[in-house]
């Protein structure tokens, strides 16, 4: 078969061995989540889409200082219950990683909040239209981008 995208080495970043405590530690110098309860700075969130991570939703933007206010975002809606530490440095994870990776290609990470009462994080990210499944259609028909 033909490798249709070969990742570019300088994106990928290795997590292995994080050790949960250093990742507290970190947060505490390091802001990884943005203050504000989320419920009141996006409004009209519908689902978009759902996985074994939680739901992605489509909302529109009501942060006062954003550059996308009355635009829509993605927010995709991770559960830390049950399994939390283990979870929770994963999403940890995520959230770092998406800070680092400038791309025009790759959605624009635009925040995370935590939602500490539903044990739940919102990672929100540009919204655009189609999926990946749409891009593998086009790229197995043919048809020019």
């Amino acid at each position: 078969g033909q490798i249709l995208y070969k990742p570019d080495p300088q994106f990928c970043i290795n997590f292995d061995g994080i050790n949960l405590d250093e990742i507290f530690e970190q947060k505490k110098k390091v802001a990884i989540f943005e203050s504000g309860d989320p419920d009141t700075l996006f409004s009209e969130l519908q689902e978009i889409g759902h996985g074994s991570f939680g739901a992605v939703y489509c909302a529109i933007d009501q942060r006062p200082s954003s550059t996308a206010k009355g635009q829509n975002v993605a927010i995709k809606k991770m559960s830390y219950s049950g399994r939390s530490a283990e979870k929770f440095a994963e999403i940890l994870k995520e959230v770092k990683l998406l800070r680092q990776v400038r791309h025009r290609n790759v959605v624009e990470f635009q925040g995370c909040y935590l939602k500490e009462k539903e044990n739940t994080a919102w990672i929100v990210m540009e919204y655009c239209l189609g999926s990946a499944s749409d891009l593998v259609e086009v790229i197995i028909t043919g048809v020019s981008l």
